[in-house]
């Protein structure tokens, strides 16, 4: 377990967020979401609705014993995943299937691709000929 400080804006409207030190398991975390977030535009506000959506239900409260903000995201990286057409690969696999070398933190290994080209040629692959993913923020909410 790492300390963490929550932070909580006083103006309305603002983001809250948990601060850490010295938790390079959690800093690898973020590079891989925001790697995820740089892979296409419907990844960050699907993310941030279903926060919202868990927040309003008390459910996004890791400290009271539910779901981290971090769970929900990967959820929404799983599910995007699988939409077919797939949305996004799993960055993780790519690296291993493209050979890069383990990078192990806390015993984790971290290795994912950061490669656009990488990515795109994993979702040809998984598309099978098919046309990107196209689903608007509405449907892929419904």
């Amino acid at each position: 377990q790492m300390p963490i400080i929550r932070w909580e804006p006083r103006r309305p409207g603002l983001i809250a967020c948990d601060i850490s030190v010295n938790n390079t398991l959690a800093v690898a975390n973020s590079k891989l979401v925001a790697q995820y977030v740089n892979a296409d535009s419907r990844v960050r506000p699907l993310a941030l609705a279903v926060k919202m959506w868990a927040s309003a239900r008390g459910i996004n409260q890791r400290s009271e014993g539910t779901l981290s903000s971090f769970a929900l995201v990967l959820m929404v990286i799983h599910f995007l995943q699988q939409r077919s057409p797939p949305v996004l690969p799993s960055l993780q696999d790519i690296a291993v299937k493209k050979g890069y070398p383990p990078v192990f933190l806390q015993g984790v290994d971290v290795r994912f691709s950061t490669r656009q080209s990488d990515v795109e040629e994993e979702l040809s692959r998984l598309r099978r000929g098919a046309d990107p993913n196209t689903e608007s923020l509405q449907s892929l909410l419904e």
